[in-house]
């Protein structure tokens, strides 16, 4: 991931069917933390895995620094029991161009 920039990233979920799920997926890096929560139709379920589609704005990667970043999805049920997966490290790399542009 590159700051400033607005990367769409896939997330894999082993194992878990996480449609019709609360889902939050979290970037943490020191101190800091960018949660977004990916819509319905960012969600798909193969019969084995769960891909949920992140797509991040030009504020939130300006928020991070170069370096390691940790990753963790987050989801509610229909029961309102929650769990989360492990944490999984995003490296997040530098931009010369260091500044949110604007489409004229």
């Amino acid at each position: 991931m590159r700051r400033y920039t607005t990367p769409t990233i896939e997330v894999t979920v082993e194992g878990v069917d996480l449609t019709g799920c609360e889902v939050y997926v979290t970037l943490w890096q020191q101190g800091t933390e960018v949660t977004t929560q990916p819509g319905a139709n960012d969600v798909a379920y193969d019969g084995a895995d769960t891909t949920i589609t992140v797509a991040y704005t030009q504020e939130q990667t300006a928020r991070l620094v170069e370096g390691h970043a940790r990753m963790q999805v987050n989801w509610l049920d229909a029961d309102g029991r929650r769990n989360a997966t492990d944490s999984a490290v995003v490296q997040v790399t530098g931009n010369l161009l260091g500044r949110v542009v604007d489409h004229a």
